[in-house]
C-alpha cells in the first residue's frame, strides 16, 4: 500500500466516528508519514550535495594531477609538487622581469 492508498482508506480528515482516540491516532500517523517524506527529501537534497562535492574533488584532483605530472622529473630532494612549484614561480618571475604578460608570455 503506497502513501495515497494509506491516506485514503484512513480517511485522516473526517471524525472517526466519535472514536476520538482512532481518530487521533490517525492523525499522528499522518503527521509521521509527512515528517518521513520531508526527512526523505531533505537527505536526497544532502545526497546530492554531498556527491557535488566528490564530483568536484575528483575534478580538483584531476587538474592537480595533470600539472604534477607535467613535471618529466622532479628535483632531487624535492617533491614532484616542490618541483612544478619552483618551475612555474621561477617563470613567472622571469616573464615579469622581462617584460611580458605572464598569462600569455607577451610582451606588455
Amino acid at each position: 500500500m503506497n502513501h495515497d492508498e494509506l491516506i485514503a482508506r484512513l480517511n485522516y480528515d473526517a471524525p472517526c466516528n466519535g472514536d476520538k482516540d482512532r481518530y487521533e491516532a490517525a492523525r499522528a500517523l499522518r503527521d509521521l508519514v509527512r515528517e518521513r517524506d520531508e526527512l526523505q527529501d531533505m537527505l536526497t537534497k544532502a545526497l546530492g550535495l554531498h556527491l557535488d562535492c566528490i564530483k568536484e574533488r575528483d575534478e580538483a584532483r584531476a587538474l592537480y594531477n595533470e600539472l604534477i605530472y607535467a613535471v618529466a622529473s622532479k628535483f632531487p630532494g624535492e617533491s614532484r609538487h616542490e618541483t612544478a612549484l619552483r618551475y612555474i614561480q621561477y617563470h613567472e618571475m622571469f616573464q615579469a622581469s622581462s617584460g611580458c604578460d605572464t598569462a600569455r608570455g607577451e610582451p606588455t
